[in-house]
């Protein structure tokens, strides 16, 4: 008899989680996932080697939004009960940094960069690993500045264009597929959710206000690897929660 993989049962954010995205299912990773697989799944270490042999691998960060215990026992009951995915906050990592998109009220660009997994808005759950985009950093840095007129902070819409909308658009332009669906779910989640939790879901998305001082900058340019831990922007102690 055909068995299935347990569910996750706890909402609380697990530390080092590595798992392959959805374009591996597809046949040009077949034979490496066949092999991988034949023991039961692709290790953490099986990953980190796929992504050291990647000329530009990219990452999906997953987050629990905000960093009260209320909105992540919301994804506990929404995951495992409703199995529809939950309320996550998503981000892609390429060339060492983190990008991802919130509100503003003025008309400027909505995205917004970070180290990876160290978005001080969210609390880190877990990473994809979504492929090797094979691009250097000024094919990255024109795909960016190709999307940042259609990810402008105004435009921000909790349950249509979020986050993981930009983490999804982000990842198809790089070319490494889409993010798993159980991630940016949330336009399906959203109508099991009450007023007030949607208000706060969409409070802890706004970064006009949070950029300065906690890690985090609007975005601007695609720095080389080696230059983002050196980089102003990011020279910021841990910030107060």
């Amino acid at each position: 008899m055909a068995t299935t993989k347990a569910r996750r049962t706890s909402w609380a954010a697990p530390k080092q989680t590595l798992s392959l995205g959805p374009a591996f299912d597809k046949g040009w990773g077949e034979t490496i996932l066949e092999y991988m697989t034949c023991s039961g799944g692709a290790s953490p270490e099986d990953i980190r080697d796929l992504m050291k042999d990647a000329k530009t691998p990219v990452t999906l960060h997953v987050y629990a939004v905000g960093h009260a215990k209320a909105i992540q026992e919301i994804n506990y009951v929404v995951e495992n009960f409703l199995h529809e995915g939950g309320v996550f906050h998503g981000a892609i990592e390429v060339f060492g940094q983190e990008f991802s998109f919130g509100g503003c009220r003025r008309n400027k660009c909505g995205i917004f960069a970070c180290k990876p997994t160290k978005c001080p808005m969210h609390t880190y759950r877990e990473s994809i690993y979504l492929g090797d985009c094979g691009k250097d950093l000024a094919e990255v840095q024109r795909i960016l500045d190709g999307m940042k007129g259609d990810w402008m902070g105004p435009t921000y819409d909790l349950l249509r264009k979020n986050c993981c909308s930009f983490s999804d658009a982000f990842a198809q332009a790089l070319g490494v597929g889409p993010i798993p669906k159980w991630v940016h779910h949330l336009a399906d989640v959203g109508a099991t959710l009450d007023d007030d939790v949607k208000a706060v879901v969409h409070g802890l998305h706004f970064v006009e206000d949070k950029v300065k001082g906690t890690g985090m900058a609007l975005y601007h340019k695609v720095h080389p690897p080696h230059h983002v831990d050196d980089h102003a922007d990011y020279k910021v102690a841990t910030p107060r929660r």
